[in-house]
């Protein structure tokens, strides 16, 4: 894997402010974790991270924007870190990481497709025995299919929002998502859904298997002083 040498990247932003978003228990409604997402002063995050991957600052601006929400996150439950494969096997991200890695989760957010890569899975091993867990993010587009997922073997595989937006009234995104739930039990992953907005569709996939979600019905992306603030969560009848 190719990386550009750092006199030749442009030099990276660093008006990050770091914003986060819980992660619930499906069924108790219970914060497990947060996912930590970027805010800009000018841009848009998605316009910020686009630009950096055209001008090959990417490993840069995704290590300054974990080292930000690493410094600011105190919270209980694990922490979520975006992040692409190239950067994490990059040397930049190890400078702002802790050795000891418990309570981390990479979620992979793929714009190139792997290849399979022998110092890739011994990498990937590295930062596991530290106590690393890995995710699939937004499942359903891009790369990350199901070839990805087999690879890399996720913890967490993260419905993409676009399989989860009323899904209580599409019985074939259902039936893909029951179905994902079986290889996932079986593979000892456990699957998140992304973009939660009602009631009806927290019980539909709370039925279908999904252990995990966030979205609006939990709580928006706040600050780390606000990050607790949690929307009022009544557990599902068992």
């Amino acid at each position: 894997m190719h990386f550009l040498a750092p006199s030749s990247i442009v030099p990276v932003r660093h008006d990050i402010t770091p914003v986060f978003q819980p992660i619930v228990d499906l069924q108790s409604g219970a914060v497990v974790g947060y996912e930590a997402l970027s805010r800009f002063v000018d841009v848009t995050a998605a316009q910020a991270f686009a630009s950096a991957r055209q001008n090959g600052s990417t490993a840069l601006l995704e290590t300054e924007a974990i080292k930000s929400a690493l410094t600011a996150h105190s919270h209980p439950g694990w922490l979520a870190l975006n992040v692409s494969l190239s950067t994490l096997l990059a040397p930049h991200v190890e400078t702002v990481l802790p050795q000891d890695l418990t309570g981390i989760v990479f979620e992979i957010t793929e714009y190139e497709c792997h290849q399979e890569n022998f110092g890739a899975d011994h990498q990937l091993a590295a930062l596991r025995a530290r106590g690393a867990r890995f995710a699939i993010d937004d499942f359903g587009v891009g790369f990350s299919n199901l070839k990805q997922v087999l690879w890399l073997g996720p913890d967490i595989i993260k419905l993409d929002i676009s399989i989860v937006r009323d899904v209580h009234q599409r019985p074939r995104h259902l039936a893909m998502i029951r179905a994902l739930g079986v290889y996932a039990c079986a593979a000892g992953a456990r699957l998140c859904a992304e973009g939660v907005e009602g009631a009806d569709e927290r019980h539909a996939l709370a039925e279908a298997g999904v252990a995990f979600a966030q979205g609006r019905l939990f709580g928006e992306p706040r600050p780390a002083d606000a990050s607790t603030t949690v929307n009022p969560i009544t557990p599902l009848a068992s």
